[in-house]
């Protein structure tokens, strides 16, 4: 799959969950950097315990097929590791 279609999947997701639960979802790692990537690494921001593991069934549901490594971070847990500028992931954006 390329990272367009897995793009699109993902903003699939920020629309399907939009108004329902607040988070961003990022892209890092070799996904962003080689043609050849093996897994998709997706950060999750989210504010809430309970939005975590929906967010990532969700994704898990439009990506069946796909190697999927999440990490998971509450927006402060973020903001204190630094997480996005360090990896330089890539939000993805619903258009």
């Amino acid at each position: 799959m390329e990272v367009t279609a897995i793009t699109q999947n993902l903003i699939s997701v920020l629309n399907i969950l939009e108004g329902r639960m607040p988070f961003e979802l990022y892209l890092f790692g070799s996904v962003l950097h080689s043609a050849n990537f093996h897994d998709i690494d997706i950060l999750v921001v989210y504010e809430l315990e309970g939005h975590a593991q929906t967010i990532k069934d969700t994704i898990e549901n439009h990506l069946p097929d796909s190697l999927l490594h999440f990490t998971c971070l509450t927006v402060d847990e973020e903001r204190e590791l630094d997480f996005v500028r360090i990896t330089k992931a890539s939000k993805v954006a619903a258009e």
